[in-house]
């Protein structure tokens, strides 16, 4: 009978054990989703919120713009008598220089209006030339550019075409 109770004795005591070791492993499975799941609420914060920070910085920088146009488009403007500048933007000194004689021609309110196409656009890569321009171009086709070019448009047609730096910062200053 000692044994029996020895028996019954030592399952109880496997069963306390069991129960409390299933307690155990059940907090310890608890916490460590718990943890888990904070350090993904932390993470996922913090990159939201520079996430935001960086769509914040790139929606300020990337605005519209209808003064900007590709190069097709420099004949079928809405407008009667307009200029078109061309220029390479990937040159900082000479974007800036073009920036600038646009944004002072275009504060002067009694101009035309003015419209500028980048060179370094892919689009517009292929009028581009080291060669010859052509100064008396019909169509867009015949364009060849070579360096910062202002042309002057009249109803779908070239009237100016001006090269050099000095030479369009006489007519647009």
């Amino acid at each position: 009978m000692k044994q029996k109770m020895d028996a019954n004795s030592y399952t109880n005591s496997s069963l306390k054990l069991g129960v409390k070791g299933k307690v155990i492993t059940i907090i310890s499975v608890l916490i460590s989703f718990f943890t888990f799941y904070l350090l993904t609420v932390y993470i996922v914060n913090k990159d939201s919120k520079t996430d935001d920070n960086k769509n914040i910085t790139q929606s300020e920088e990337k605005t519209i713009s209808y003064d900007k146009i590709l190069l097709g488009r420099s004949f079928s403007m809405e407008n009667e008598e307009y200029y078109v500048i061309y220029y390479d933007s990937s040159d900082e000194d000479i974007s800036s220089i073009y920036n600038e004689l646009i944004s002072n021609y275009r504060a002067k309110d009694d101009g035309l209006s003015i419209y500028y196409v980048d060179m370094n656009d892919g689009l517009n890569k292929s009028h581009s030339t080291t060669e010859e321009s052509n100064k008396n171009p019909n169509t867009v086709e015949d364009l060849s550019i070579n360096g910062p070019t202002l042309i002057k448009i009249q109803a779908g047609k070239v009237i100016n075409y001006i090269e050099g730096e000095s030479e369009i910062r006489a007519i647009l200053e």
